[in-house]
């Protein structure tokens, strides 16, 4: 077992303190890197996805927001459309066309 006094315990926690900065200092850059590099593609990862979820369920403005927002990929029933206008498609001598059949 290394036996050393007071003054030199404090000696070492000095000297490794500048590594220490250098270490956190780097680990910042490289968080802000990852940020960066995230906001211009325009992905979360799984701790911002949680983060948002959190934040829908803590924050009634935020859910209302998101509650009421305008969904860019239609009405939730596209697929639904598309799929009577498959099926009349191949079917037409057997069903009505679709109202919005193109």
């Amino acid at each position: 077992l290394i036996s050393l006094d007071k003054d030199e315990i404090l000696s070492n926690i000095v000297s490794s303190r500048k590594n220490l900065d250098k270490l956190l200092e780097l680990s910042q850059e490289i968080l802000d890197k990852f940020a960066s590099d995230k906001k211009k593609k325009n992905v979360l990862d799984f701790n911002d996805l949680e983060d948002k979820m959190l934040k829908l369920l803590e924050n009634k403005e935020a859910y209302d927001k998101m509650a009421n927002a305008k969904n860019p990929y239609g009405d939730g029933y596209a697929s639904d459309r598309i799929m009577d206008d498959i099926y009349y498609y191949f079917h037409k001598d057997e069903v009505a066309k679709p109202a919005d059949f193109e």
